[in-house]
């Protein structure tokens, strides 16, 4: 939404969130001092005003409190999601739009000025570091830039993550193409053979199985790798009884991986954004099988431009 309206996502940090909710009387909260006290004697107890870190309800109290100065300029919840909030700070203006994770934070509007006004405002009521436009946050890298024309873009990626995947599978120095992707020919999924396995053997697949399709599912394919959401959702449906081989693709991906570091998603203002996808075809005997697709010479890569779970788009 902020690159459609020209615009750069700001960030915020709200200091020792966790310490700044002032505490309830109807819930008194009552914790021991600390050990050798001089101002406390042995049998008293204190009764905290504000929270704390490493309070059970520390979480809870501090987006209480940040959720009513929100609340207090005007601004509501999505239905979608209450940790994002909208609205107009001033009557007939132009909204902001805030983003809301712990005690980090991204806002934007189409007004310079109503994000100073923010700024202002909530500054007046918490303690808080405004850090100018967004480069990192949630582990997720941002990249502006602006063409001539006065159009914006941005490009996230979550290099540093994927690095990360690759070095803990040591792939590092797996070989690197340009034409890489993160399907193996000829070797559907759902082709996998299922193979017999000692119980204790099969427990630690498993748990290493489910380890690396979790941090795919969850760092990347869901953020700004959408070219990995189809075949980690194919691999995801053996999480419980996965084979030597449903491990064997989930490595292939990490190899692609190695060879796509930096790739990720991109916003522009211009509109003029496009998706690429590619697909192995299947042998020719399974061509009954994978009827949607038009067959080309073997081992060709296409573009793909229809979609199913047995062509393993896009």
């Amino acid at each position: 939404m902020a690159v459609q309206h020209k615009r750069r996502l700001q960030q915020g940090d709200c200091k020792n969130a966790f310490c700044q909710a002032t505490l309830s009387d109807d819930k008194p909260t009552i914790i021991r001092p600390p050990v050798g006290c001089p101002l406390t004697k042995a049998v008293m107890f204190w009764r905290l005003k504000k929270s704390l870190y490493r309070l059970r309800h520390a979480p809870c109290h501090w987006f209480d409190k940040i959720k009513g100065i929100l609340k207090s300029m005007g601004l509501r919840t999505s239905p979608h999601d209450p940790c994002i909030f909208h609205g107009s700070l001033l009557p007939g203006s132009a909204p902001i739009y805030i983003g809301l994770y712990v005690d980090d934070f991204c806002y934007f509007s189409s007004n310079p000025k109503i994000e100073s006004l923010f700024e202002k405002l909530l500054a007046s009521m918490c303690s808080v570091n405004f850090m100018g436009d967004v480069s990192w946050f949630l582990g997720v890298s941002f990249d502006w830039s602006k063409s001539p024309t006065g159009d914006i873009s941005v490009h996230l990626n979550q290099a540093a993550f994927s690095q990360f995947l690759v070095d803990k599978h040591n792939l590092t120095t797996a070989n690197k193409s340009r034409r890489a992707t993160p399907y193996q020919y000829g070797v559907p999924v759902d082709g996998v053979p299922d193979i017999d396995m000692p119980p204790e053997a099969r427990k630690s697949l498993q748990k290493k199985y489910r380890s690396g399709i979790g941090m795919l599912t969850n760092w990347l394919a869901t953020c700004t790798r959408l070219d990995l959401a189809p075949i980690n959702s194919f691999l995801a449906a053996y999480q419980n009884h996965p084979s030597p081989g449903h491990m064997d693709a989930a490595l292939y991906i990490i190899r692609y991986i190695n060879s796509t570091v930096s790739h990720g998603i991109r916003f522009c203002s211009s509109g003029q954004t496009y998706c690429q996808g590619y697909v192995h075809h299947p042998f020719s005997h399974d061509t009954a099988t994978y009827d949607d697709v038009i067959r080309p010479l073997p081992d060709q890569i296409k573009e793909l431009f229809s979609y199913s779970d047995a062509c393993w788009g896009p």
